[in-house]
């Protein structure tokens, strides 16, 4: 099983779900939206699709949208979709929306040996990663802050319909990119179910015409803060880590198993503790 856990794979899977395919002349669409429904038994936690999917747009369990991410893991080698709960039971109370057919957007740039048909293209590369522990211990919460790098790639005298215009080249790749950025900047962040968020956009320029490959290219870097505490998921903690350390008070943070909290000792014994959610 491979549930997506990677920041880059689940920007690539967010991207798929929320930034269109522009329709290309004389070629059909690589990506097509589908749906399949189940039937929920109040045990069964794991989905099998039928068709092979690229993004999941929703699941929905008795009409109640469920946060991706949080209520349910993604695997879209296997064409699983894993319930943090069992759905209760019901007949076809389990609906998934997704997208089927093939990537045009990678977590990975486009290779040198790609014909027209493959393009337009969106990459996600990862840049920077870096990780603040917040306690001590093999497995416990971080922070991380990463700078990834998006480029959205259009191929010359390829033609392309967008809002009923003929466009191509730069024009092209610059409308993807403004795609992109929009699906980070807009409500549909929350898509990503608190993996990554509080996006920065550091650039976002065009690129000189790449001859050798015949390409045009727009390349947008972007910070995204991230959070990994196993099953847990901070909800309100920065503006009460911040505060808290510049009073200047040393603390130590962990996992208060009893109370279902995240929990601060500091050095003058006080403790402090935050709600949070469960995730998977």
């Amino acid at each position: 099983m491979a549930n997506l856990t990677e920041a880059e794979d689940i920007l690539a899977e967010f991207f798929r779900a929320e930034v269109s395919e522009v329709t290309r002349e004389n070629l059909v669409n690589r990506q097509t939206t589908d749906s399949q429904s189940f039937n929920g038994d109040g045990s069964t936690k794991v989905f099998t699709l039928t068709n092979n999917p690229v993004a999941i747009n929703s699941v929905t369990v008795g009409g109640t949208v469920q946060n991706k991410y949080i209520a349910y893991a993604i695997d879209l080698d296997n064409k699983l979709i894993t319930f943090e709960t069992a759905p209760g039971a019901g007949s076809s109370n389990v609906v998934v929306s997704y997208e089927k057919g093939s990537n045009w957007i990678f977590p990975d740039k486009p290779r040198g040996d790609l014909d027209e048909s493959k393009y337009p293209r969106i990459s996600v590369i990862p840049l920077t990663q870096s990780e603040l522990p917040l306690g001590i211990g093999v497995g416990g919460p971080y922070w991380m802050d990463g700078v990834y790098q998006i480029d959205t790639v259009a191929y010359k005298g390829q033609k392309c319909i967008i809002n009923t215009e003929t466009k191509e080249g730069q024009d092209v790749a610059n409308y993807l990119g403004r795609q992109a950025i929009s699906a980070l900047t807009r409500g549909t962040l929350n898509k990503l179910g608190l993996k990554l968020y509080t996006p920065r956009i550091i650039t976002n320029i065009p690129l000189p015409f790449n001859e050798e490959h015949n390409i045009f290219r727009r390349m947008i870097e972007v910070e995204l803060n991230a959070q990994d505490i196993g099953k847990q998921t901070i909800e309100s903690y920065v503006e009460n880590f911040s505060t808290d350390r510049n009073k200047g008070s040393p603390f130590t943070a962990y996992w208060d198993t009893s109370n279902s909290r995240l929990a601060m000792h500091s050095s003058s014994n006080q403790m402090k503790s935050y709600n949070t959610v469960a995730t998977s």
